[in-house]
């Protein structure tokens, strides 16, 4: 974005100038759609002014025209807002990062040295339920999803804090966790210390709250066959409360959240420091308390922190450069992955 405002500042004509930036990122947009054989994707880059920049292309699973203000499923993205919640506990002394779930949880797949840090970051060493039967028996659309822990093998991974692996069991339980010591649900800790502060009124937890509808989406995922997700008729498990990645936000509400977060409003300082810190197990993998910070981007002069999220129709890509407070976000309503825009994007924006 920096080299963009540069153009536009020594052009006669400033409007026209940001034409041609904006042709760009549409251009960017039209080739990820091809990419999806049609289907949806939109990118808003918005710099620390406000002003938005949008690349939108194709049509969502209903046959209407993608939309970037429309909310969808943000999957992983989840994970940022409940890594919030629980620096907001340890802020307020209510628990400490050293502090051990399994003294408060009776799940046997909880070792008993893990503490909430190794949750939070992903190296407790307890299994992720997406492994093993549960992404077949997903596919196969059965009447009433399972309870997740019942695919958690006892066996952990490795002795926590030793080694990183990434599994979505680690936020269900951080989300038991904070409603044992709160005596609240985990989305209504979410809704009181962070979307109603923040005015995120298309932000929710999707299947436990009420909120706009997340936008039409496809994936051949089912064995329903290719088609919108509506064919699955699956009634989701809301016990463990799925904040591993089903809350459902907007490009508005995103944005907020992130400037919030990195703009040191949600937690305190010591709290920023501790979840964006590089100083951890797997820190190859960029990965700290609930974010992650992107290595070796393909432009200089950046700083840049991000979430990403994939789940059955939708993937979302969430970053901020701290450098000039630009946020990215794209979305795609058919599950196909970022790998072949990230870099395009980044490089249009700060390049």
């Amino acid at each position: 974005m920096r080299g963009k405002l540069a153009t536009v500042a020594v052009c006669l004509l400033a409007a026209a100038c940001l034409d041609l930036g904006a042709t760009g990122l549409q251009s960017i947009a039209e080739e990820a759609s091809e990419e999806r054989f049609g289907d949806g994707f939109a990118v808003v880059v918005i710099d620390s002014e406000g002003r938005r920049t949008s690349g939108v292309a194709g049509t969502r699973a209903d046959g209407t025209d993608m939309d970037a203000g429309d909310p969808w499923v943000i999957g992983s993205v989840t994970k940022a807002f409940v890594a919030t919640t629980v620096m907001q506990l340890v802020d307020e002394g209510i628990i400490s990062l050293a502090d051990r779930p399994s003294d408060v949880l009776d799940f046997e797949f909880i070792p008993d040295e893990a503490t909430v840090f190794d949750l939070l970051h992903h190296s407790s060493g307890i299994p992720d339920y997406l492994t093993g039967e549960w992404p077949e028996l997903m596919r196969s659309c059965p009447e009433k999803q399972p309870n997740p822990y019942d695919y958690v093998s006892s066996e952990k991974e490795f002795d926590p804090g030793t080694q990183w692996s990434y599994s979505n069991t680690n936020y269900l339980v951080l989300g038991d966790l904070v409603e044992a010591v709160t005596g609240n649900p985990i989305e209504v800790e979410i809704r009181g210390r962070i979307l109603d502060p923040l005015g995120l009124s298309d932000t929710y937890l999707l299947h436990v709250e009420s909120g706009p509808e997340p936008m039409a989406a496809s994936q051949d995922f089912f064995d329903t066959g290719p088609g919108p997700l509506s064919d699955c008729q699956m009634k989701p498990s809301v016990d463990p409360a799925p904040v591993d990645g089903f809350m459902v936000s907007s490009v508005q509400d995103l944005d907020r959240f992130y400037r919030a977060l990195f703009g040191g409003e949600l937690v305190s300082d010591a709290s920023l420091e501790a979840m964006m810190s590089q100083e951890y197990v797997g820190a190859e993998f960029g990965q700290g308390l609930g974010v992650i910070h992107l290595i070796d981007p393909p432009v200089d002069g950046v700083n840049i922190y991000a979430n990403g999220g994939g789940i059955v129709g939708y993937k979302t890509l969430l970053m901020i450069d701290l450098e000039s407070m630009t946020t990215i976000i794209a979305v795609s309503p058919n599950g196909f992955g970022f790998e072949n825009q990230q870099d395009e994007i980044l490089r249009w924006a700060f390049g």
